[in-house]
């Protein structure tokens, strides 16, 4: 019965991010074929700083609440939601006004744009961030089939308001911001009111301290682990444009527009691992976690197959021909959705396990990998040069991953 809860709690976690995914899928497609690749490429730039800040918030407080919530704070769970959200505040204004700030100072001298892009980002930043968390917060309480009809309601906000800035001709790289920013504070504080609604009053009190120091305690790893995480997917949209500088800022648009193909399962897989992981936790010793591992490998592998295949056709179809792609390049994209899966669930193992050291590691292999293979090939291969980094990325950590949980049976 148990098991049949978990799979029915997976289901609604992959209906829930599929959802997310699809939002952000179908903004970053109406902003490709709206904008020239000149400015998509700045709005690529900046959402690649802004997936790292989501990657560290998820370490620092995604993360740890799907442990701490479901085992150390789950009789003090209202007070715990409000330590979170008032450390997460602090942090993340600060972290986004400083980005602004920064923003700001580059804008004097930005010809292209992606000042302007930067500076809503940050603006907007800790606003996304809060929609996140509060996920966060509804897997580790199981309930994410309520959370797959919040995410619902931020797609219809996102694309509506998307949809109404291009009729209005204000749509640009730092408009959208506005609307992911507004959409993400909207759904996160419904969200947020259901969880006081439903949760009641804590039994005894939680303070800041002992919160954080919990928190700290397993993410320090994890802290360490985002910021790597960050380099083999994600640091080619501010390389490529400046190791090929003939290629300039459209290279990031032309790679943007090729990983929209690959981000809605790897998102999906995120979604898959941390609805497994109050079962990982529990279950860490069990054979559980590698029967998942199995069924939660099959759909990334029929996706990569189905990449390969209709890449193309799905490349002309979504953005009218403004955005080609060669096949060697494409066949090596398409690998990434299995490999990335693989890695995604060997992590999640090994923090179930009391080893969160292991995921730092492989990740900062897997950095270092991607780096010394990609970044040479980005001067002379361009958008070929950066596929070849994520996949050697992808693939030392996979190893890494795999002969670490080897030696630990």
């Amino acid at each position: 019965m148990r098991e049949r809860g978990q799979l029915g709690n997976v289901f609604w976690a992959v209906v829930e991010h599929g959802t997310f995914s699809g939002a952000t899928f179908a903004a970053q497609v109406l902003l490709a074929r709206t904008l020239e690749p000149q400015a998509y490429g700045s709005f690529a730039m900046s959402f690649a700083v802004y997936v790292g800040s989501l990657q560290l918030q998820t370490a620092l407080f995604g993360d740890p609440v799907l442990v701490l919530a479901t085992e150390r704070f789950r009789d003090r769970e209202p007070a715990y939601l409000s330590r979170v959200l008032r450390a997460y505040w602090a942090s993340w204004l600060a972290l986004g006004l400083t980005i602004a700030l920064a923003a700001r100072l580059f804008r004097g001298s930005d010809s292209d744009g992606d000042g302007e892009a930067f500076l809503a980002m940050g603006l907007a930043l800790p606003f996304m961030g809060f929609v996140h968390l509060m996920r966060r917060f509804g897997y580790a309480q199981s309930s994410t089939k309520s959370a797959a009809k919040g995410a619902l309601g931020y797609a219809l906000c996102v694309v509506g308001g998307m949809e109404l800035l291009r009729r209005a001709d204000w749509l640009s790289s730092a408009s959208v911001y506005a609307v992911l920013g507004a959409s993400s504070l909207a759904v996160g504080l419904v969200w947020w009111r259901r969880q006081r609604a439903s949760t009641g009053a804590s039994a005894a009190p939680v303070t800041m301290r002992e919160a954080m120091a919990c928190h700290w305690t397993y993410a320090r790893w994890g802290a360490m682990t985002a910021l790597l995480a960050w380099v083999p997917l994600n640091s080619w949209y501010v390389t490529v444009p400046w190791v090929a500088p003939a290629l300039g800022v459209a290279a990031a648009a032309q790679l943007r527009a090729l990983f929209n193909l690959v981000q809605p399962i790897i998102q999906a897989n995120a979604a898959i691992v941390a609805a497994l992981m109050p079962a990982l936790t529990r279950q860490a010793a069990s054979g559980l976690s590698m029967r998942w591992t199995g069924i939660a490998l099959i759909g990334p592998a029929l996706y990569s197959a189905a990449l390969f295949g209709l890449g193309p056709v799905a490349m002309r179809v979504l953005y009218g021909g403004a955005y080609e792609v060669d096949r060697t390049t494409l066949a090596l994209f398409s690998l990434l959705p299995v490999l990335h899966a693989a890695a995604a669930l060997m992590r999640g193992r090994c923090l179930a396990l009391g080893r969160p050291e292991l995921p730092f590691q492989s990740t900062g292999f897997a950095a270092l990998a991607s780096v010394v293979v990609g970044l040479p090939l980005c001067r002379s291969d361009g958008l070929t040069g950066a596929a070849l980094g994520m996949l050697a990325g992808s693939c030392a950590q996979l190893a890494w991953l795999g002969v670490r949980l080897r030696a630990l049976r």
